[in-house]
């Protein structure tokens, strides 16, 4: 069945057409797993990493705004989230310090 689709969209586009949709999808996927990746590192580092920034910076400058946006409202979800995590925490649930084992 999908030879049969994939068929009729090809003989119904040109191959120029059917390109710039796979080009389209694979821009998306870089911007959305940069801007995943840069997310993390803000949360996890406070910054994100000087190798994951050069490789955002090769990306075309609409699609370098886009990647920090999605960047910056993605690390805000992921921030509150952390936070409303860390709230449900109970005094019960934290090990003190002097019981904890220590590896030194």
């Amino acid at each position: 069945m999908l030879t049969s689709v994939k068929s009729d969209l090809e003989a119904n586009n040109t191959s120029e057409l059917l390109d710039i949709s796979d080009e389209h999808a694979e821009r998306e996927y870089w911007i959305q797993r940069l801007a995943n990746r840069a997310a993390v590192e803000l949360l996890a580092l406070g910054k994100v990493s000087p190798d994951l920034m050069f490789k955002i910076t090769c990306l075309d400058p609409n699609d370098l705004v886009e990647c920090i946006r999605k960047c910056t409202v993605l690390s805000s979800q992921l921030n509150h989230e952390v936070q409303a995590a860390e709230r449900t925490v109970q005094t019960g649930d934290v090990v003190p310090i002097d019981q904890m084992e220590n590896d030194s």
